[in-house]
């Protein structure tokens, strides 16, 4: 016990935060002999808990709705920053969980996860093995690795947001299309394998037309609009190997790995005819 104690921090790390997410309710529930758990972190902007990971749940996580600041047991453990270890839900006072989460017991612990202060998330286990009912021993446990997991938690939080900076940083914010930054990379992967495999590559160079004057004809915004409605029209007309990216302006450009010219030929076609029969407003 005391080695698995010693080895929780390792064991929940990841430079994954999905897998981070996942071991934390893996390992908590291997602890605390539980059949089903689940992970909510908390989002300071809405001051709403969001469900990341869970094990054993009878519905579909990704239908679970965010849970509000204060709203269910939940809710009410990351307000307060107190656990609530109930043995028996009916005679807690606390509304029962809806008849399709097919719960096999009716005892839990509602874990709050914090860090100085600062809420994290909340730690749900549920279902002990053998039918049993939590105590105040099981509590403990939680108290041990509370403060694990809140590392855990908060290097998993940082790791998202670098993750999502460098996708801001390759990523033209108008079109959703990459931007030249990580077209130049991947043309510079995509010259290289062609090289060494001796496979074809085109690569095409496209802008639309009369674009400077529907823009001072039309406003900026109807500029923007016609530039996100071709961005949406590239993505549309290519497959999956094949890249689009915003080079600057109104100019475009499509890498398409392992296609000869008479393929690039008819792929440009098609873009060309979709652009030319799609309603710009």
């Amino acid at each position: 016990f005391a080695d698995s104690l010693q080895h929780f921090l390792e064991r929940i790390s990841s430079n994954d935060p999905t897998q981070t997410y996942q071991a934390i309710i893996s390992s908590s529930k291997d602890l605390l002999n539980s059949e089903r758990a689940s992970l909510l972190i908390f989002d300071e902007n809405s001051n709403e808990l969001i469900l990341k990971a869970a094990i054993g749940l009878a519905t579909d996580p990704t239908t679970v709705s965010p849970i509000r600041l204060g709203e269910g047991v939940s809710g009410e453990v990351i307000e307060s920053g107190k656990p609530q270890m109930v043995e028996d839900v009916d005679r807690s006072g606390l509304i029962p969980a809806p008849a399709d989460r097919r719960y096999k017991t009716k005892s839990f612990i509602s874990y709050p996860i914090s860090i100085a202060g600062r809420r994290i998330g909340v730690l749900n286990v549920t279902d002990k093995s053998g039918g049993g009912v939590y105590d105040e021993v099981d509590l403990s446990l939680l108290d041990i690795i509370g403060p694990q997991v809140a590392l855990a938690l908060e290097r998993a939080e940082w790791q998202e947001r670098a993750i999502e900076f460098q996708l801001m940083s390759i990523t033209d914010p108008l079109t959703g299309l990459p931007n030249r930054r990580y077209l130049e990379e991947r043309l510079t992967e995509e010259l290289n394998r062609s090289k060494r495999y001796d496979y074809p590559m085109s690569f095409l160079m496209i802008d639309i037309d009369d674009f400077k004057s529907y823009n001072d004809n039309n406003g900026h915004q109807a500029g923007d609009l016609a530039l996100q409605i071709t961005g949406h029209c590239l993505k549309a007309s290519l497959r999956s190997a094949d890249i689009a990216s915003r080079y600057g302006g109104e100019e475009f450009c499509i890498l398409l790995p392992q296609t000869s010219v008479a393929e690039a030929g008819v792929i440009a076609d098609r873009i060309r005819h979709r652009v030319s029969t799609t309603h710009f407003p």
